[in-house]
C-alpha cells in the first residue's frame, strides 16, 4: 500500500459544519516520489528506537471462514447528509459461511468492535433457528444449535447496526468537505479501509490471521449514487429512490484488502491484453469525480486519463515479469479525504485524488504491483508485512530501470538509503517483527525503504535472471493463499543453489536483525612495471542497537581509470577486520566500494598509491579542513610531481595543475564545494600517489 498513515485520523469537514474534528490537516512529511505509499506519514524524529516483539502465533479459531456476504444500508448516511454528524447509524448484515475444523464445538467466537456494533440477530440459515450470543471485549461468542463434530457448510446470518464511535474501518465526508491541502470534496463520500486490522469495527468477522474467503459486497445508496466493491458488478437493483450494487469475487480474499465505496461516480475503463494470451482481456475500470477525468474540464487541474494512461503497460511489464495477472478485473478510484497515498483493495485500487493532479507514477505502479506482492500472494502475519511493502517498492524500481534506464533504477535505491538513513532512530529494530501499528506509522521506513532493499541485493547475490523467475515461481506456488518469511526463505533455497552469500545468513542479518554495516575502508596500489596490487582493508564499526557486530556481505570494488569504471571485483567481507589483495592489469585512479550493491555506509576512506611502497614525502595540512580555508600540499622538492589534481568521492577530477614549481601548493576553498570525501592525486613520471582529505562545512 502506498501508506504512511498520518497520527491525527479524525477527519474535518467544511468550515460550516460544527464537528469535534475540524482541525485535521493534510502534510505530507516528505516530498520525494519514492516513498510510495507513506507519501504522507508524519515520523517524530526525535523518537526513541525500541525493538519490536518477535513473532507470536495468531490466535486460533475452531472453525474456518470461507464465505461473508455482507449487506451495507448507506442510503441514509449519503442521502441526507448524515455524514456532517461525527456519530451516525446504519444497518447491515453479514452472512458467513464457514466450517467448523474441531471436534465437540457448539461455540464460536467472532470479532467484532462491541463500542460501534450493535447486534440485533444471530440466526442460523437456512432454518431461521435463532442462535444466542454474548458480547465481551471486542468480540461475540455465538452459541450454535448443537454440538458438531468436524463439520462443513454452516450458514450463520448476523444482523447488526453500525452505530459509529471510532473514525476508523468506516471513513467518510460530507460534499464540500475542505481537506488539508484545500481540495473540495465534492460528493458525500463513505467507504471502508481496513488495513491493518480494522474491518471488525464495521463487519463481525474473523480477524485472527490473514486467513483468505470468497466474498459478496450488496451495498444500498441514494438513486444516483455509485458503490463499487472488489470483484465484479453481478447486478444493480434500482427503485425510485435507491440503488442496491452487488459485487462478487471467487477468488480468495483478505479482510484488510475488501473494500466499499459510494460517491456520485463517473467511470471509463481500459482493457489489458494479457501477455499469455492477447485475445484475452481483462476490463481495467476507473472511478473518479464528475470534471475529473481531464485537466481542460477542471481548474483544479485533475486529469486522470492522464494519471491512468499507463496502467496496462504496467501490467503487461508485471506480467511479463511474474506471471499473468491474476485476478478478473483491476480498477482505480481517486478519492480524498484519504488517510494514504494508495490502498491496494485487491481488484480496485484507492488514490489520494490529489495524485489526479499531481501525478506520481510510483504510486501507481506501486499499488499495481501489489496485486501480485500482497494480493495474490500474500504476508502470513503483520510481522511479514515487509515481504509486501518492500517487495512493492523493489516491483517500482523494476518499472523504471525498465522505462527510463538503470540509472533511474539507481537514483531510486539512493533515495531509499538517503531516507532509512534519515531516520537513524527507526534503523535500530529488525524489519521482521515490527508492531503492525508502527509498520505504517514510526517503523514505515524500514518496512518499505530497508526492506526494497532486501529484494535489491537478493537480486544481485542471487543473480538477476534466477531470483526474478524464483520471483515468478514463489506466485505460482503460493497462489491466493499466504507466505511468512521462513517460507520465503527456504523456497529461495530451494531455487538459487550458489548465491554470493548464504541465504541463511542473509536472512538473520537483514530480516531478523537490525541496522547495517559501517566501513572504515584502508587502501593501498603498489604499482608493479606490468600490474598493480590493489590491498584493500574493510573495518566494520556499526554500534546501533540490535545490530550485529559483523554484517557478512558480498562487496563489489570499482577501478576507475580516466574518471571511468574500467573494472570491477566482487568480495566476500565474512570478518570484521578484513583485508584482501587484488591484482589490477593496471593503475587504477582510484578504487570506490560500490554502495549501489549493498546496503551499507562508508564512513571514512583511508588511501595511497605508491611505487611498491616507497615514496617522497608527502603532507597535507589542515586535515580535517575547513570549507573557508586554505588547503596546503608539501611534497620533498628532490622529486616534484609533474600534476596535481583533487578527485572528488565519485571519482570525477574537480581540478587538475601541471603548474608545481616548489615545494608547497596551495589551493583555495573554493575548489570544495561541499562537505564530504575528497582525494589529492600527485602524478610523477612513473606512478601515482593519492591521498585522502576531509571536508567540513
Amino acid at each position: 500500500m502506498f501508506k504512511i498513515m498520518l497520527f491525527i485520523v479524525t477527519l474535518a469537514v467544511a468550515a460550516t459544519a460544527q464537528a469535534p474534528y475540524n482541525n485535521f490537516k493534510f502534510e505530507p512529511s516528505y516530498k520525494s516520489m519514492f516513498l510510495i505509499e507513506h507519501q504522507n506519514n508524519i515520523i517524530p524524529k526525535d523518537a526513541s528506537a525500541q525493538l519490536q516483539s518477535k513473532f507470536t502465533p495468531s490466535y486460533q479459531r475452531n472453525y474456518t471462514v470461507t464465505d461473508y456476504n455482507i449487506f451495507l444500508d448507506w442510503y441514509n448516511v449519503l442521502k441526507f447528509s448524515n455524514l456532517n454528524q461525527p456519530y451516525y447509524k446504519f444497518d447491515a448484515e453479514n452472512i458467513i459461511s464457514l466450517n467448523i475444523d474441531s471436534n465437540n464445538s457448539n461455540k464460536i467466537t467472532l470479532d467484532a468492535d462491541t463500542d460501534s456494533l450493535i447486534i440485533k440477530s444471530v440466526t442460523l440459515i437456512p432454518d431461521n433457528k435463532a442462535l444466542t450470543f454474548s458480547i465481551k471485549s471486542d468480540s461475540m461468542t455465538i452459541s450454535l444449535n448443537k454440538t458438531y463434530q468436524k463439520a462443513t457448510g454452516l450458514k450463520i446470518s448476523i444482523k447488526y447496526q453500525y452505530n459509529r464511535k471510532k473514525f476508523t474501518g468506516i471513513l467518510s465526508a460530507p460534499k464540500g468537505y475542505v481537506d488539508g491541502r484545500g481540495a473540495v470534496t465534492p460528493e458525500n463520500l463513505i467507504y471502508t479501509m481496513n488495513e491493518p486490522d480494522m474491518a471488525f469495527t464495521w463487519l463481525p468477522c474473523d480477524q485472527s490471521s490473514n486467513k483468505k474467503q470468497t466474498m459478496t459486497m450488496n451495498v444500498r445508496v441514494p438513486w444516483g449514487f455509485t458503490a463499487i466493491a472488489n470483484g465484479l458488478r453481478q447486478s444493480v437493483f434500482s427503485d425510485d429512490t435507491s440503488s442496491i450494487f452487488q459485487w462478487r469475487t471467487d477468488i480468495p480474499i483478505c479482510l484488510y484488502l475488501i473494500n466499499a465505496t459510494a460517491t456520485k461516480f463517473d467511470t471509463y475503463s481500459h482493457w489489458y491484453h494479457k501477455v499469455t494470451n492477447p485475445s484475452e482481456t481483462v476490463e481495467v475500470q476507473y472511478y473518479f469525480w464528475h470534471n475529473d477525468l481531464d485537466s481542460s474540464t477542471n481548474s483544479d487541474g485533475y486529469h486522470a486519463r492522464n494519471v491512468y494512461k499507463n496502467v496496462t503497460k504496467y501490467m503487461e511489464f508485471l506480467a511479463s515479469k511474474f506471471g499473468e495477472y491474476p485476478f478478473e478485473k483491476y480498477g482505480l478510484v481517486a478519492i480524498s479525504p484519504f488517510f494514504y497515498g494508495g490502498m491496494e483493495n485487491q481488484t480496485i485500487t484507492m488514490l489520494y485524488r490529489d495524485y489526479l493532479r499531481n501525478y506520481n507514477e510510483g504510486v501507481v505502479v506501486h499499488e499495481t504491483a501489489h496485486q501480485w506482492i500482497g494480493d495474490l500472494t500474500t504476508c502470513e502475519t503483520w510481522n511479514d508485512i515487509w515481504f509486501n511493502e518492500g517487495g512493492a517498492d523493489w516491483v517500482t524500481t523494476l518499472w523504471d530501470e525498465y522505462d527510463k534506464g538503470k540509472s533511474a533504477s539507481v537514483a531510486d535505491f539512493q533515495n531509499f538509503k538517503n531516507h532509512y538513513l534519515s531516520y537513524q532512530a527507526f534503523s535500530n529494530a529488525p524489519i521482521y517483527g515490527v508492531d503492525k501499528n508502527d509498520a505504517f506509522g514510526n517503523y514505515a521506513v524500514i518496512i518499505y525503504e530497508k526492506g526494497a532493499w532486501v529484494y535489491h541485493m537478493l537480486r544481485h547475490y542471487c543473480g538477476d535472471t534466477l531470483f526474478i523467475n524464483a520471483m515468478k515461481d514463489l506466485f505460482q506456488t503460493y497462489r491466493y493463499t499466504t507466505i511468512n518469511t521462513e517460507q520465503f526463505k527456504t523456497f529461495m533455497k530451494s531455487k538459487i543453489k550458489s548465491p554470493l552469500m548464504n541465504l541463511d545468513t542473509f536472512f538473520t542479518q537483514w530480516l531478523y536483525s537490525a541496522g547495517h554495516a559501517q566501513y572504515i575502508v584502508y587502501q593501498n596500489t603498489n604499482n608493479f612495471q606490468k600490474d598493480s596490487l590493489f590491498n584493500i582493508r574493510l573495518v566494520q564499526t556499526q554500534s546501533m542497537m540490535n545490530a550485529p557486530p559483523l554484517f557478512v556481505n558480498p562487496i563489489k570494488i570499482d577501478f576507475y581509470k580516466n574518471g571511468k569504471i574500467s573494472r570491477s571485483d566482487t568480495i566476500l567481507n565474512n570478518k570484521k577486520d578484513q583485508s584482501f589483495a587484488l591484482k589490477i592489469p593496471f593503475m587504477p585512479d582510484s578504487a570506490l566500494i560500490d554502495q549501489d550493491f549493498v546496503l551499507c555506509e562508508v564512513l571514512q576512506v583511508i588511501s595511497s598509491i605508491t611505487d611498491n611502497g616507497s615514496g617522497s614525502p608527502l603532507k597535507i595540512y589542515p586535515s580535517p579542513l575547513s570549507s573557508n580555508s586554505n588547503l596546503y600540499i608539501c611534497f620533498d622538492t628532490a622529486e616534484l610531481p609533474q600534476s596535481v589534481e583533487i578527485i572528488d568521492s565519485f571519482g570525477s577530477k574537480i581540478f587538475s595543475t601541471d603548474n608545481v614549481n616548489s615545494g608547497m601548493l596551495i589551493l583555495a576553498p573554493a575548489l570544495f564545494p561541499n562537505a564530504g570525501i575528497y582525494f589529492v592525486r600527485l602524478n610523477y613520471i612513473y606512478k601515482s600517489k593519492l591521498e585522502k582529505i576531509s571536508v567540513f562545512n
